[in-house]
């Protein structure tokens, strides 16, 4: 299944500067160290960052470090390992979308799954930018449609 959930659930992006007026009104979540920072850099605020401090399983730069840990936010550690999503993640995702204030959620482990629990738990005002493998970044908007089809993959994941 590791294929199915590699497909974008949405639009291929490169530049941050290429999205902004989609992002006007909306619930802003950032999943991986690369969008996050990159998100930042452009002066956009997220409103929930999701990072683990590791690009292709190898430790960030020192800057793009800085940017993750310098967004001012709540903190919400949690463990997660490769390849699965855990409840103490899952309800992270619950509590994150929920809050009033910016939030980030540092991830021990891997936060490679971590886009399905927001689409999941996400209502149609929130947009998920995650990164896709050096090739740029997607942008999610949540409809029915994305729900049921992640739905479905959680289905077979059981």
């Amino acid at each position: 299944m590791r294929d199915e959930f590699r497909k974008p659930y949405g639009k291929l992006y490169t530049n941050p500067d290429d999205i902004k007026s989609q992002l006007k009104g909306k619930k802003v979540v950032c999943v991986g160290d690369v969008i996050s920072a990159n998100t930042l850099k452009a002066g956009i605020e997220p409103d929930i960052i999701v990072f683990d401090l590791k690009k292709h399983r190898k430790e960030v730069d020192g800057k793009t470090r800085r940017l993750l840990e310098n967004f001012t936010g709540r903190i919400i550690k949690v463990e997660n390992p490769s390849g699965m999503i855990t409840k103490e993640f899952w309800e992270a995702v619950k509590n994150s979308l929920k809050s009033d204030e910016p939030v980030k959620i540092i991830v021990e482990g891997e936060e490679d799954l971590a886009v399905t629990p927001f689409i999941m738990e996400g209502d149609c005002d929130t947009v998920i930018l995650y990164g896709l493998m050096d090739k740029g970044f997607v942008l999610v908007n949540i409809n029915k449609d994305i729900k049921e089809k992640v739905r479905k993959l959680l289905e077979r994941m059981n």
